[in-house]
């Protein structure tokens, strides 16, 4: 894998940023480079097959023939794609697909499976486990067919996007050939870079060569989700060292209970050694137990979560979010070798000891000192994870602040498609009109619309555009029906919305966004400009829209057109507005959509709710578990200031015994109590603030409508860390107050 490398492009024009290549491009680079054994493209996709109650969502890839090959993967059944496949309707499938489909690789050879509405010819089954090179486009494949099926995949493309040069879809990976460096292969490529520059509309695009270990996720957003990533585990780190110094609190608090003991059995001839392996002992029983029981609840607590909330963890990576053994078995280990190294926290204090010492009753200081050490290290690391789950708890908050109706939970979505190539542009807009006229008849239904892309589901459509004598830029678009700006509540600023005249050929009628009209024509008049798509279509703006974000909440508003939705032959989503339930109404939407075409398929139903809680579930996994991992440090660290202060009451009876006796009250001996505590919580407050703010900043790309110095986050995990170190204390504190001061004067 290390002499594998993936080629994007970079645009040197703005602030920059990658994009992947065109296939003419990607010709050119397989044909002239020498630096490659092998260069293959690819592209994930979408699709639908049937069955057996309705249609079933897969993800696949179409790939260059040569594509396995470089890969150096091996079929599990079959055989891979050759160059007498370029153009044949064959597909490979992944094992596990394989094996839920037909039940085996091997059953699975020379059947049929059928993609949208064409049928492909099963050669062969990839190997077990491999699931494509990018973790970060959606769901992992399960299918891969040659690349010029991809009008048959996706017949939303009108053209052939084989052919254009200045369309940039594909994704490219190479093997090098042996003897050949990284630096070697990006020398040749600023060669063929500077042959393709006379070949291109566009100048400003430079090839980028990296290896495939760093193409994992779209390198644009790798260094964002590593730190995502990296966060969630600094979390838990964070959490398991909280849980070793309350663990080592408690265990100093018992040993200094065990002084006496320990002396005893030290004059009665028990050496160092004797004593080192009776707390090594005690702390691997206890390691023991608590990792296993430790296993045990991870595994119910997962599937418990991932039954009950199924879009939690639906995060575009392709990773499993399922209970792992071998997981499991790197806790356990980790849980029992920190058990014995917390458990010589008490045997260093033993092994420092006197004979004398504990038989005097002397007080155990150093001991105590190190345990309002640990109290403080809990206390300072409680407040980071509190301070951080507010902050994630404020971000999802916000970003779901970024609607795409005022009203999600009475929008429905459904994936439409057309019958794929067995429609004609025609065919399909008359179709579109007899699915909304029929749709706009079922009862409870207020409204309904068509569009290609769902807003904040990780896709967006896009395509170059000029205006004037600009040059060509790429933009976001999306094809709506007439009236779709009212399904979801978006206002037209200007100009008209679509009516069903403007999908008839000839000049293409457009909605443009304000983010468009600006950059093309700024402080003008935009209704009745024209612009050129793809250099051969002439589109006409007969409307402004407000601004949307379109693939991620995140991203600031790119130029957008919108285009008529009637007479797409791929497929489309349809927007039902309901007056009740909007799920209720699928039965009934389907039944009809079936009488006009029983090839029409309606899938993936769910409200507009429902689509949000999957676009925010990275935000909403962080929030919960973050929140989650917060508290139970907090209740860690209360646990282990209890110990410090009802051992300090315990140690300090006999003195609280002589002030009750000289005149005290119960509040003076609260009030003592309590301060050590309040000290020892300000301490820790002060210090994890202090470290909070640094490792906010730290996580800077991870926020979102929130500063990494939200006063409200950092005042409610002080308040709260506060509060519960008072409530802490108090029950010790009043314990010391009731202290009768003969029975405390009479204690040994």
């Amino acid at each position: 894998p290390e002499r594998v490398t993936a080629l994007y492009h970079w645009s040197t024009r703005g602030s920059g940023s990658f994009s992947s290549t065109s296939y003419p491009d990607y010709e050119h680079y397989r044909d002239h480079a020498r630096s490659f054994a092998s260069l293959a493209a690819y592209c994930r996709i979408p699709s639908y097959t049937p069955g057996r109650d309705a249609a079933e969502n897969i993800s696949g890839e179409v790939v260059t023939a040569n594509y396995f090959d470089t890969m150096r993967i091996r079929p599990m059944a079959g055989r891979f794609f050759g160059p007498e496949d370029e153009r044949a309707q064959v597909v490979v499938i992944g094992s596990k697909f394989a094996s839920r489909r037909y039940g085996g690789a091997g059953a699975a050879i020379g059947r049929t499976l059928r993609l949208g509405a064409r049928d492909f010819h099963i050669i062969g089954v990839a190997a077990e486990g491999f699931s494509g090179v990018v973790m970060d486009w959606g769901p992992a494949p399960e299918f891969w067919t040659p690349i010029a099926n991809i009008r048959l995949i996706a017949p939303v493309f009108t053209f052939d996007p084989l052919a254009l040069r200045g369309m940039h879809w594909l994704l490219a990976a190479g093997r090098l050939r042996d003897g050949v460096s990284l630096e070697q292969a990006r020398a040749e490529l600023r060669v063929l870079d500077g042959q393709l520059d006379r070949l291109r509309d566009e100048k400003h695009f430079d090839a980028v060569l990296m290896p495939v270990s760093q193409a994992r996720f779209w390198p644009s957003y790798r260094n964002n989700i590593a730190l995502y990533l990296a966060t969630l585990a600094a979390v838990v780190v964070l959490v398991l060292i909280i849980a070793c110094a309350n663990t080592a609190t408690l265990l100093l608090m018992r040993a200094a209970a065990r002084r006496r003991e320990i002396g005893v059995r030290m004059a009665l001839g028990a050496g160092r050694g004797r004593l080192a392996r009776q707390f090594l002992t005690e702390a691997l029983l206890l390691s023991v137990i608590s990792g296993a029981f430790g296993v045990l609840l991870a595994q119910w607590i997962g599937d418990a979560i991932l039954t009950a909330y199924p879009n939690m963890f639906s995060i575009p990576l392709a990773v499993q979010a399922a209970f792992d053994w071998r997981v499991a078995a790197f806790g356990a280990g980790l849980t029992i070798a920190v058990g014995i190294l917390v458990g010589l926290a008490p045997l260093r204090q033993a092994l420092k000891e006197s004979i004398v010492g504990p038989l005097r009753g002397s007080a155990a200081g150093g001991r105590l000192r190190t345990s309002d050490a640990f109290v403080l290290v809990q206390m300072a690391l409680s407040v980071v994870l509190l301070a951080g789950a507010a902050l994630f708890v404020r971000t999802l908050h916000s970003a779901q602040r970024v609607d795409l109706t005022p009203t999600p939970d009475r929008v429905l979505l459904a994936g439409f498609d057309a019958g794929g190539a067995n429609y004609t542009p025609d065919q399909a807009r008359a179709l579109h009109q007899r699915v909304l006229a029929e749709v706009r008849e079922v009862p409870g239904v207020e409204a309904a619309s068509l569009a290609m892309v769902v807003p904040l589901g990780g896709r967006r459509g896009g395509t170059d555009v000029s205006a004037g004598d600009s040059a060509p830029l790429q933009v976001d678009f999306n094809a709506i029906s007439p009236g779709h700006l009212q399904v979801i509540g978006v206002p037209l600023i200007a100009g008209r919305d679509f009516t069903d005249r403007d999908a008839q050929p000839g000049t293409v009628k457009v909605l443009v966004n304000e983010v468009f009209a600006r950059r093309f024509w700024p402080d003008e008049d935009v209704i009745g400009k024209t612009f050129r798509i793809r250099k051969t279509e002439l589109a006409e703006v007969i409307g402004v829209v407000r601004d949307g974000r379109m693939k991620s909440y995140r991203d600031d508003p790119r130029p957008c057109f919108y285009r008529h939705a009637y007479g797409t032959t791929g497929e489309l989503t349809l927007y039902v507005r309901a007056h009740g339930r909007p799920l209720d109404l699928v039965p009934e939407i389907r039944r009809r959509i079936g009488m006009l075409d029983r090839n029409v398929t309606l899938r993936d139903p769910r409200t507009v709710r429902m689509h949000l809680d999957t676009a925010f579930s990275q935000e909403r996994m962080a929030s919960v578990l973050v929140s989650g991992l917060g508290f139970l440090a907090l209740a860690l660290a209360s646990v282990g200031l209890y110990a410090v202060i009802g051992a300090a009451v315990a140690r300090r009876t006999r003195e609280f015994g002589v002030r009750i006796a000289v005149g005290a009250s119960g509040r003076d001996i609260v009030s003592m109590v309590l301060r050590k505590a309040l000290l020892l919580a300000g301490s820790g407050l002060a210090i994890g603030i202090g470290l909070a703010l640094v490792l906010a900043r730290a996580i800077r790309s991870q926020l979102f409508g929130v500063a990494p110095s939200d006063f409200a986050s950092f005042a409610f995990a002080s308040a709260l860390l506060a509060a519960v170190a008072i409530v802490a204390a108090w029950l010790p504190a009043r314990r010391a107050a009731k202290v009768d001061p003969i029975s405390a004067l009479r204690a040994e």
